[in-house]
């Protein structure tokens, strides 16, 4: 067993690049926060709970269904800036 889940139970391998730019997204953000910007609740926790807080999400991520969208909310076939 890894500290995130079992790889057997791992998500969809079609969702893989989805799932796997949801968790950079997620650990880049804590990463900018901690050591460049040095925001406070962020840089001031040890790694350990910092490890605590972010786990879940990462596990979600990796292991439970992702949202859908609504079909008002479908992706428009232009762009919108």
């Amino acid at each position: 067993m890894h500290a995130l889940g079992d790889p057997a139970d791992l998500a969809d391998p079609a969702e893989v690049l989805r799932r796997a730019g949801l968790i950079a997204s997620q650990t880049f953000g804590l990463a900018l926060g901690r050591y460049p910007l040095e925001l406070p609740g962020l840089a001031d926790q040890p790694t350990s709970q910092l490890i605590a807080d972010i786990a879940p999400t990462i596990r979600r991520y990796l292991n439970l269904p992702l949202p859908t969208p609504k079909p008002k909310d479908a992706p428009s076939t232009g762009r919108s800036c």
